[in-house]
């Protein structure tokens, strides 16, 4: 899904009503994550030592 998106985006300029529903979708569900689950909280460099 993510390659098509991509490929209509370029082609075209626009993304599919199925991914933008999804974008959708994501952001009215975020609320209700679980705050362990926000990147901000994620190092990028793996697990910490100690």
């Amino acid at each position: 899904m993510i390659i098509r998106t991509f490929k209509r985006v370029i082609k075209t300029g626009i993304r599919s009503a199925g991914a933008r529903g999804l974008c959708v979708l994501f952001r009215i569900l975020q609320p209700m994550s679980p705050k362990c689950f926000r990147s901000d909280l994620r190092p990028l460099d793996g697990p910490r030592a100690g």
